[in-house]
């Protein structure tokens, strides 16, 4: 019987919720070609994350100064977003208690200023909150608009990366029944197709500014 050698480094052991989703490794854009050599450096899970190739970064002093428009009213961030073409969002909601009163918070990054929207009032979940939050967010944005989406919830960006075509193939039905929120899940996939969008994860309460922000506007909707 061989001797282990205990001093030969061995890897450590990752979950499996945290090999895919790491700020590094944000999915590219549908619809646009595979960045080439020359891509940017790596993310760091410290900083404010990095759009992927094709997508304008998050402007230094992003959110050092005041939103250009806080609102809760969806045509108002849609005038104000009309004529964007790139940006970068961070979204973030949650329920209290959970089941409970639903706070969706969304913080929209563009070359002319940011953009935060809040809503909230109905029942739900923790996870129909973070669905909502990103719905909140596309629906206020052009359809011509390449988007970053940066999210705390697994279960979002799972979803949108990993588990939605398969649901879309089957009708959002699993077992003769309805997946869970597939309404909300139909909503996601269709303004997601045929869209330039990328989703990547962040980890909360970790000192990501976006993140932090959406959070707060995420209570601000619950609460009003």
């Amino acid at each position: 019987m061989s001797r282990l050698n205990w001093k030969r480094p061995r890897r450590s052991f990752v979950p499996w919720y945290d090999r895919d989703l790491l700020p590094e490794r944000p999915t590219r854009p549908i619809n646009t070609p595979r960045a080439g050599a020359n891509r940017k450096p790596a993310l760091s899970a410290k900083s404010a994350p990095q759009p992927t190739p094709r997508t304008s970064a998050v402007a230094a002093g992003a959110f050092s100064s005041a939103a250009m428009l806080r609102t809760w009213d969806l045509v108002e961030a849609r005038q104000a977003l009309a004529m964007t073409t790139e940006a970068v969002v961070f979204c973030d909601g949650s329920a209290s208690p959970n089941p409970g009163v639903e706070g969706l918070g969304a913080v929209i990054v563009t070359s002319a200023g940011r953009v935060e929207l809040y809503n909230g009032g109905g029942r739900g979940t923790n996870n129909t909150a973070e669905l909502g939050a990103a719905l909140l967010a596309l629906e206020a944005l052009p359809a011509q608009c390449r988007v970053v989406v940066y999210s705390d919830s697994q279960y979002l960006v799972y979803g949108m990366t990993k588990w939605v075509a398969g649901w879309r193939r089957k009708g959002f039905v699993r077992g003769g029944e309805p997946i869970p929120n597939a309404d909300l899940w139909r909503r996601l996939d269709s303004l997601n197709s045929g869209r330039a969008i990328s989703w990547g994860w962040v980890r909360g309460h970790n000192g990501n500014r976006g993140n932090e922000l959406a959070d707060k506007l995420a209570t601000l909707g619950r609460r009003q």
